[in-house]
């Protein structure tokens, strides 16, 4: 027969614990974020979020123009230029510098097949694809239109 280790946790350290999944989860983390960052499992994490009352965030995506004005990170991607950090959409390090060339040429009256075959001539990487077309362009320059990308000074903002 193999002994067994019975471990103890106290409930003041499982407070703790639960303070610190409550805290990070409403800093904007993913369940899987947090687990990452406090060496648990994802099942704890949800368990003890459940457990101190707070309402998790819906699994189904929501649409993009709603999703940005809730806190957290969302299951649908950021539009192009822009990504998660910390629960908080950025401009994306590798994407917001093209973001930049786009709109530069486009002010420049540049049409979208000439935007994608500049890109492409650049070598510049598409966020999914291997190369640029020009539905790819057109969506970026929408967003500009419509003014969901909106600019303010020289940032780009959502």
């Amino acid at each position: 027969m193999q002994p067994h280790v019975i471990l103890s946790i106290f409930c003041s350290e499982v407070e703790a614990i639960s303070e610190t999944f409550v805290e990070l989860y409403k800093k904007g983390l993913s369940l899987s974020e947090v687990a990452k960052q406090t060496g648990k499992c994802k099942t704890m994490v949800r368990s003890h979020l459940l457990k101190a009352g707070i309402d998790l965030r819906p699994k189904e995506p929501t649409p993009v123009h709603e999703s940005w004005r809730e806190p957290g990170k969302q299951r649908i991607r950021p539009y192009y230029g822009f990504c998660y950090f910390q629960g908080k959409v950025v401009p994306d390090p590798r994407e917001y510098d093209n973001l930049l060339v786009i709109h530069r040429l486009w002010r420049s009256g540049t049409n979208p097949n000439r935007i994608a075959d500049t890109l492409n001539k650049k070598k510049v990487p598409g966020r999914n694809s291997a190369g640029w077309n020009r539905n790819s362009v057109v969506l970026i320059l929408k967003r500009f239109e419509q003014r969901i990308i909106s600019i303010k000074g020289d940032q780009y903002e959502l």
